[in-house]
């Protein structure tokens, strides 16, 4: 019997749908494949998270000034719609529920472990590519853009952009 040729996605979907089925019939024994996963998923971050930053500084930095002001109102805009509704759904729930009484003998945050979250560090990094490596994605992200949009006051059609057109064409 001949097996139908398959596209990638269509391989993509059989493999993740025979690895639920593995995970439900064999359950720890499947364990056996964790060493294989983790380096398929390392060998995939390889190529995705460069992909991903290449693919915003090089698509910020070819735009012209004009469409990317209308994008920046358009993404403003929008950014303030989402932060209007949240705050109105946030006071909307507060009052949409009766007061709750609680005991204060205990506190589930007592068991909680501490973790010092830095927001400066997550959106504002100090060095890029550690936050690239370090999977940290709003700093990349951040850093993305403001080196596509110095790259943008070039026209988008210098050397440092053609450079990184071919190392996104490479990924």
């Amino acid at each position: 019997m001949k097996l139908p040729r398959l596209n990638l996605t269509s391989w993509i979907l059989v493999g993740f749908i025979l690895g639920i089925l593995a995970g439900i019939f064999f359950g720890d024994l499947a364990s056996v494949m964790k060493p294989a996963s983790e380096a398929f998923i390392k060998i995939w971050q390889i190529t995705i998270l460069p992909s991903v930053a290449l693919s915003l500084i090089v698509g910020i930095g070819s735009l012209k000034r004009d469409t990317a002001k209308q994008i920046a109102v358009k993404a403003f805009l929008i950014i303030l719609l989402f932060w209007v509704i949240c705050v109105v759904g946030y006071f909307s729930f507060q009052l949409a529920f009766p007061p709750r009484m609680e005991a204060s003998f205990f506190s589930t945050q007592d068991l909680a472990p501490k973790t010092d979250l830095d927001l400066i560090d997550q959106f504002i990094p100090s060095n890029p590519f550690l936050s690239l490596s370090d999977g940290i994605i709003p700093a990349t992200v951040l850093f993305c853009l403001f080196l596509g949009f110095a790259l943008m006051l070039d026209d988008g059609n210098g050397p440092v952009m053609n450079i990184l057109r071919s190392l996104l064409r490479a990924l």
